[in-house]
């Protein structure tokens, strides 16, 4: 872990497990929808039960989950071809530990281009940007995203990703 970072760290996943390792004891973009009382798949009493060791996290992995794995690259990729933009996938675990906050990225732009800075005006040339992807069904995208913009659970997630890694947009 470098802690170098003053307050913020980087931990550096070996895979998928070791992931889940290093994870745990932090609350996690994923965890503050939960927090804010916008996640529907979790109480705040449930993350409360985990968090402090009362109860086991019991982790399923769902259909939905396994086809956005999969999807991932396509929609990042898909991503920086429409902005015209080069990011690299982020596999590390970014931390505040005095925070006790921590946050995984799908993918990093360490340089926008002129068409993601066009389309989003706070974009400046030296901003760090975070590309989260995200696989929505049409009967989710209709009901959920108001007005082309994401619910409120992701914009929580991303948010806590912004205020783990302090870049500037995402």
């Amino acid at each position: 872990l470098e802690t170098d970072l003053g307050q913020k760290g980087i931990a550096k996943c070996d895979d998928e497990a070791h992931w889940l390792i290093l994870r745990k004891p932090y609350i996690t973009s994923t965890n503050s929808a939960t927090i804010m009382g916008v996640n529907s798949y979790e109480s705040r009493i449930g993350l409360w039960a985990i968090k402090t060791g009362k109860m086991q996290e019991e982790f399923e992995d769902k259909l939905v989950m396994q086809i956005g794995r999969m999807l991932e690259p396509i929609i990042g990729q898909l991503a920086m071809e429409h902005y015209n933009v080069s990011a690299f996938k982020d596999t590390d675990l970014h931390i505040r530990g005095a925070d006790k906050i921590a946050t995984s990225l799908d993918y990093v732009c360490e340089k926008p281009s002129e068409e993601m800075m066009a389309m989003h005006p706070d974009i400046k040339p030296d901003s760090i940007v975070i590309l989260e992807c995200k696989n929505v069904g049409e009967n989710a995208y209709r009901n959920l995203w108001v007005d082309n913009k994401p619910p409120l659970y992701i914009q929580c997630q991303v948010q806590h990703q912004l205020m783990c890694t302090g870049y500037d947009f995402a």
